[in-house]
């Protein structure tokens, strides 16, 4: 037993070293301490009482859930222990996330400040105000200003805050993007000419210092945003459509939006792209699409939930509307909707869904929905079973119909159950359940 709890002990140490060295790989030994002592402490679980302040945004930084208030940055692990609490005076607060990497940047401000998940690594301010920025998961960070020689100015800093690329435009910059892998660099333009919107995505590499190394033109397209893929590969928004590039910025794909406007995206953990289109306001309709990674389509189906902001598991798409959580299907299929006071911001990790609303941080697990959706299966094979031996034995159609009703409500009552049981925590303020109704509000 001695000998157990020593091997025991001495494993516990391999691991925390060999953590240690992965982190102060790409930060120092401080820092990576602080992140794995942070994530090692725990928590007490979902809900935690959401700090003050006004929730500007909630999203992932690999494991872990960041929120960005109006006034401070926090970090929660996945048992809803607090990792890191900053106040960042920024009036105008933005954020971008890569893997453990998380930018904060002053949108019409000077500051810029870049964390791990539980500590401040860098912190630094700008000649010229903010436009846009965006970090790279080993901890480099871009960061687009005006300037006093040039339209617009894109920096690049290591993890370390000291420059390591430079470039000046004559165009205005709508977007940048820094490759997950190898030291690339994607940047949107958009230019008018002829009265008509000229816009361009240019490749840099952060060790070549004499140009670009490939571009792609959008005549007559107002580009949106541009974000680099894995094996090399570009994914742009324009007004019109979404593009696939290769890594010659070659296109490869494209899918035209038609008729209907893009409201807002998302992207699965497997890849598939989920767009909303339309126009609520006018139409009180909307079309939701899902595109492999080929951007080939998949599912089409329209909704009347007014869907306000939208993230996607591998099995479910996550639809908030107005203090109302719709749970659905790829397919359009309902499979919760719930009310939730003071719904605020969503996000997934894995197979849990956290959110803000009211005064607390909350999760949802997955993998009880599909629990859930299976005994709603149930339920219908059971009823359409017994509808059918109402239809076999006709002297007997008084008594089967009885069962037939009984059984029904049952499995509807067990259902209706599980649906409390999942989703009781769910509401802030009162819980309304309706499997399946996909009613906008």
């Amino acid at each position: 037993m001695h000998n157990l709890a020593t091997l025991l002990l001495f494993a516990a140490i391999v691991v925390v070293v060999t953590a240690l060295v992965r982190h102060a790989g790409d930060f120092d030994l401080k820092t990576a301490y602080s992140d794995i002592t942070a994530e090692v402490r725990g928590g007490d679980g979902f809900p935690v009482a959401l700090p003050g302040g006004n929730v500007v945004a909630l999203q992932a930084a690999n494991e872990t859930l960041v929120l960005l208030t109006d006034t401070n940055l926090y970090t929660y692990n996945r048992s809803g222990g607090q990792m890191l609490d900053a106040q960042h005076g920024m009036a105008n607060q933005a954020m971008k996330t890569a893997k453990e990497r998380i930018l904060l940047y002053d949108r019409g401000g000077t500051r810029v400040e870049l964390y791990s998940r539980a500590a401040q690594v860098c912190t630094l301010s700008t000649d010229f105000t903010i436009h846009t920025a965006d970090v790279a998961p080993n901890g480099n960070f871009a960061v687009v200003t005006g300037a006093s020689d040039a339209l617009a100015r894109v920096v690049v800093y290591n993890k370390r805050g000291s420059e390591i690329f430079r470039f000046s435009s004559d165009k205005p910059i709508i977007s940048l993007d820094l490759a997950d892998s190898r030291d690339l660099m994607y940047i949107g333009f958009t230019d008018t000419s002829n009265g008509e919107f000229l816009s361009s995505i240019r490749k840099f590499q952060l060790s070549y210092n004499e140009g670009d190394l490939g571009r792609k033109d959008f005549p007559g397209e107002l580009l949106l945003s541009v974000e680099s893929l894995s094996a090399n590969s570009v994914r742009a928004f324009t007004d019109q459509r979404v593009v696939l590039l290769d890594g010659d910025m070659r296109e490869t794909a494209s899918y035209i939006f038609g008729d209907g406007q893009l409201e807002r995206y998302c992207v699965a953990p497997d890849g598939r792209l989920v767009l909303v289109m339309g126009n609520y306001e006018k139409d009180k309709r909307l079309s939701i699409v899902t595109l492999d990674r080929d951007l080939t389509q998949i599912n089409r189906f329209e909704t009347d939930i007014n869907v306000m902001d939208i993230c996607a598991d591998n099995n479910y798409l996550y639809l908030m509307a107005r203090d109302h959580l719709h749970v659905l299907g790829f397919d359009g299929s309902a499979i919760v909707s719930t009310q939730i006071g003071k719904l605020q911001s969503i996000e997934t990790i894995g197979s849990s869904l956290y959110y803000a609303a009211g005064a607390e941080l909350d999760s949802i697990d997955a993998k009880q929905l599909g629990r859930l959706e299976e005994n709603k299966s149930a339920a219908s094979d059971s009823s359409s079973f017994s509808q059918a031996s109402v239809s076999a034995d006709e002297t007997s159609s008084s008594a089967q119909s009885n069962t037939s009703g009984d059984t029904s409500e049952g499995s509807d009552a067990a259902v209706s159950e599980s649906l409390e049981t999942v989703l009781s925590s769910a509401a802030a303020a009162s819980t309304e359940m309706d499997a399946s109704s996909q009613a906008g509000t």
